[in-house]
């Protein structure tokens, strides 16, 4: 074939079109004005406003009371500080907040009752300001200064529903009870009032109930509880004791402090089927609860679990409005409670798992000293 060379057109020579692009002036903007976060705050000055029930006016005046004392000073544009109750937190809880810049600066002390509040305020001046409440008339303080954060402060709901001490040398020291979390016996409405009031039935109450003994702490034996006579009597005698004290929430219908108790055919076969004497005890105390229900819808019958009775029963389980008291004293406080070596607590925790397995409403009566040398320093 002949050789061809193929045809290149010669493309038209151009000449690209430049354009100038539009000049443009960038747009700045001006960033808003911002105020940096405060992160904490020192207290110096201080204005303190309540509600008007008068444990949230007690709390606020001991909150100003304190603050001074480590020398913050009030005055009316001093950092807010607001004190009142909030039904809607649980019963002794206590939430604290602090707001340290815009439009809402403050912190605020909010309980769910009025020892809450209480609370509150003890628990906010030991964690920020020192203080420390040792004893009646023993306190003391850091020379820290009070640094408060933004934001939640500190909350607290109680996981022990009634805290109680019975050592006399602190018998009617309601404020430095209050101060350390206490919530009974004897606290005036004016610093919140008493979590539980037992009246005059507050423990081996069953020989006065029965009229079978003189009022504790003369000690005789436990009376028939399968005794229908028995039962008539205890309630009669609980019955007017509610209607002398309308106030009280909580009564005791508990065995006597003695180890002796009836042994009567009926009585030892109910023993017997629930594997513990504390099946006899939890039927009877089940009857009253019942008994009492619908007219004292918010009361709580209480009795022990207490040597004899410290094993709970097989059958039975205690009604929603019976308390049971378990009592610590065949424990061996030289060993751990939880020492899976030592036989005696071993056997109390094994008790107290299982009477946690019937009963949600479970106190205990703990005991911090040496019943036979009182003087000597307790095992802790």
């Amino acid at each position: 074939p002949e050789e061809s060379t193929p045809e290149v057109p010669s493309p038209e020579e151009t000449t690209p079109e430049v354009t100038s692009p539009e000049e443009t002036t960038p747009e700045v903007t001006s960033p808003e004005e911002t105020t940096p976060e405060v992160t904490d705050l020192k207290l110096t000055t201080v204005t303190v406003t309540t509600g008007e029930d008068m444990t949230e006016i007690y709390a606020g005046a001991e909150m100003l009371a304190y603050l001074q004392k480590k020398g913050v000073s009030y005055a009316k544009d001093g950092f807010p500080i607001s004190i009142h109750i909030d039904s809607s937190l649980g019963m002794d809880s206590f939430v604290i907040e602090a707001t340290l810049s815009g439009d809402n600066v403050g912190m605020t002390v909010r309980g769910g009752n009025g020892r809450g509040v209480l609370y509150g305020v003890y628990r906010f001046l030991e964690k920020y300001a020192g203080f420390r409440y040792l004893a009646p008339g023993l306190e003391t303080q850091t020379e820290a200064d009070i640094i408060i954060p933004n934001g939640l402060v500190m909350e607290h709901t109680p996981a022990i529903l009634s805290r109680r001490i019975s050592w006399r040398a602190f018998s009617g020291q309601i404020d430095w009870l209050l101060k350390n979390g206490i919530n009974s016996p004897s606290i005036s409405i004016e610093l919140g009032g008493d979590y539980l009031n037992y009246g005059s039935l507050g423990v081996h109450t069953i020989g006065t109930l029965s009229g079978t003994t003189y009022p504790y702490p003369v000690y005789t034996s436990n009376p028939c509880l399968t005794d229908p006579e028995i039962y008539e009597t205890v309630l009669k005698n609980l019955r007017a004791e509610l209607e002398k004290n309308p106030n009280i929430t909580i009564a005791s219908v508990s065995q006597t402090d003695v180890e002796m108790w009836c042994k009567c055919p009926n009585c030892s076969k109910i023993a017997e089927e629930e594997g513990s004497y504390s099946g006899v005890w939890i039927r009877f105390v089940n009857k009253i609860a019942t008994e009492l229900e619908d007219e004292y819808p918010n009361l709580t019958i209480d009795t022990l679990a207490y040597k004899h009775t410290q094993t709970p029963p097989k059958i039975t389980k205690p009604r929603h409005n019976v308390c049971v008291r378990l009592c610590s004293i065949t424990c061996c406080f030289t060993h751990a409670i939880d020492d899976p070596n030592c036989t005696k607590n071993k056997k109390f925790c094994e008790d107290i798992v299982a009477w946690g397995k019937i009963c949600d409403n479970i106190h205990i009566w703990d005991y911090t000293t040496n019943f036979h040398y009182y003087i000597s320093t307790f095992a802790n």
